[in-house]
């Protein structure tokens, strides 16, 4: 089953006025310690957790929300529309990795999710590291 890990939102109002910053998201990457397929998403819906300001950003400078799951497991009401898929492949490796950079604009209340699931039936999958780098046009 596909495991949502992250998704992020432009904020409906930002400091007190309607968002209008442009906000695109420019990379995704993942590093885990086995094999799995990785996809991207838009316009899904996740459906537990609270939207926080991203780590180590002060809310009244950032135009976007995020839910990270932290070891708690995010749910969706809606998956989306796909935007890019890939592999994380393990190789004999203790590392590997999956980039996106496929471009993408991130409309007013339109959840970008980013989901997991293993290539094999079995065990779980460690995630060393997952983020979502986004660019915000002022």
């Amino acid at each position: 089953d596909w495991q949502p890990i992250i998704a992020i939102r432009k904020k409906a109002t930002f400091n007190g006025r309607p968002n209008s910053v442009n906000v695109l998201k420019q990379s995704i990457n993942i590093s885990a310690n086995d094999e799995m397929e990785v996809r991207i998403t838009t316009g899904g819906t996740t459906s537990n957790l609270s939207w926080a300001t991203p780590t180590g950003v002060d809310a009244n400078e950032t135009a976007i929300e995020t839910k990270v799951t932290g070891g708690t497991a995010l749910t969706t009401s809606v998956d989306g529309n796909p935007l890019d898929y890939g592999f994380v492949f393990a190789n004999n490796k203790s590392n590997s990795t999956f980039d996106s950079n496929v471009a993408a604009t991130i409309g007013a209340n339109e959840e970008l999710i980013f989901w997991i699931r293993r290539l094999s039936a079995t065990g779980a999958i460690i995630v060393k590291h997952a983020n979502i780098t986004v660019k915000e046009e002022w």
